[in-house]
């Protein structure tokens, strides 16, 4: 080696040691670094993170959060602990297994060569760990007006009946004005007669819950209650039902449909209430649904399930509601007298007994195809008054028979402790049939809108 080259050599080693005495003056500190604020919470998880100003000359090895139920949570004690990576920066983390409804604090965290730092403490409170629910014990929505009678224009207030302190609420008013509101306790003015719809949607974190209730407004309009008011819906089962105005009454077009449970056509009851579908011969309420002749010709009563342990009443209106729906009735004898006079009966052949009248019968029919071959759908005024009766049988001590041969219906009237008012239509007669028969049998019910006054 000459000594050109042994100088560069030396020169080489000196800068060496230069830099090494540099580098080691180079303070090693922990990082700096602040938590990000706590969003999307919910009862078991949450989310955070921290943003790494400094790594404080040296690399940063872990990055985190750490929370606890008790305050300055460390890596070393704590009820939770993330790993994000490493590096400066921004960074995420997800806070998971958390406890529904309590307080957790968090900090996030840095390593480096120097040791941990820690951000500032932020602390939250998970939510709870079901859905709101709206109160079903309690009415959907209690309102100031009359149910059953409201003047054309009038005014519906609506009333949060709910004990669940949801956080929104979706008021929805079918027909209305305004047609929907997230006010909590919207007023309305109903310029359309028949059912409102008001749907609730309890919102949290967690998710959301519907419920809805169906009930029914009147508003009479000259008088006359069926006015644009094509069809009601049962609020205990969403059953629709049509309706018709014939004469001063309102009806419903359908045979009623209302099953709180049901029993086999063996058993029969003159004081126990029973519920029968033709052609079922189980007790699953579900079940009996699911039959054709459900659908089509609704539930068979006998009277005292038809008269839901009320007395017997002769006036008209009955004043009996029995098993039918809020606003409407189980008419009475002379109630079903009021129709067939509407239909062309005198007064003098409705108070008789048996077969009277002349058309009446096939003018409260419908749907020829459901009925057996007869008088009945070739006579004058065939379906013509929109009743719709239809020939759903019933049950008698035999079980179930004459499905499709004639319908019969109970009426709030009884004669004595074992028999009661009722009427049939068959399908060989054009008329009436009105007579008394024994409670226990299993007959189709009819109801009436009641009256303003009622």
């Amino acid at each position: 080696m000459n000594i050109k080259e042994i100088s560069i050599y030396v020169l080489f080693l000196f800068a060496l040691l230069l830099l090494g005495l540099f580098t080691s003056c180079k303070k090693e500190n922990l990082p700096t670094l602040t938590t990000i604020s706590v969003s999307k919470i919910t009862d078991n998880s949450a989310d955070c993170g921290g943003n790494i100003t400094s790594d404080g000359n040296s690399d940063i090895t872990s990055r985190g959060v750490v929370w606890s139920e008790t305050s300055s949570p460390t890596v070393e004690n704590h009820d939770g602990i993330s790993s994000d990576g490493n590096g400066v920066g921004t960074y995420k983390s997800e806070l998971a297994d958390l406890k529904p409804e309590t307080k957790y604090y968090v900090r996030a965290y840095a390593s480096n060569n120097a040791g941990v730092a820690y951000g500032n403490e932020i602390s939250f409170t998970t939510v709870s760990d079901s859905l709101p629910v709206a109160d079903s014990t309690v009415p959907v929505a209690d309102f100031t007006a009359s149910e059953t009678s409201l003047s054309e224009g009038g005014t519906v207030n609506f009333t949060d009946v709910s004990t669940n302190n949801p956080s929104s609420w979706e008021w929805s008013f079918p027909g209305g004005n305004p047609s929907s509101s997230s006010q909590q306790n919207p007023s309305v003015t109903y310029n359309v007669p028949g059912n409102y719809t008001v749907t609730l949607i309890a919102t949290n974190s967690k998710g959301s819950d519907t419920q809805i209730k169906t009930d029914y407004i009147r508003i009479t309009t000259n008088g006359v209650p069926c006015t644009d008011m094509p069809s009601f819906i049962d609020s205990r089962d969403g059953t629709v039902y049509p309706t018709v105005q014939i004469g001063n009454q309102c009806w419903m077009a359908k045979n009623l449909a209302y099953l709180p449970s049901v029993t086999e056509p063996e058993t029969g009851s003159v004081s126990t209430a029973h519920f029968y579908v033709y052609d079922y011969y189980g007790t699953d309420v579900e079940a009996a649904k699911t039959k054709n002749n459900y659908s089509t010709y609704g539930v068979l009563y006998n009277w005292s399930a038809a008269m839901d342990g009320q007395a017997s009443s002769t006036t008209n209106p009955s004043g009996v509601r029995g098993i039918c729906p809020e606003g409407w009735h189980l008419p009475s004898d002379d109630e079903w007298k009021e129709l067939e006079i509407s239909l062309g009966m005198t007064q003098t052949v409705a108070d008789a007994m048996a077969w009277r009248g002349t058309s009446e019968g096939s003018e409260m029919a419908g749907n020829e195809l459901l009925w057996s071959d007869g008088l009945l759908e070739n006579s004058l005024g065939f379906r013509e008054s929109g009743f719709t009766s239809l020939p759903g049988g019933c049950r008698n001590y035999n079980g179930f028979v004459r499905y499709g041969i004639d319908g019969n219906w109970w009426s709030a009237t009884e004669l004595n402790d074992a028999s009661a008012w009722h009427r049939s239509i068959y399908h060989n007669y054009s008329s009436v049939y009105r007579n008394v028969n024994y409670k226990e049998l299993g007959y189709s019910v009819r109801c009436l809108m009641d009256t303003p006054s009622e």
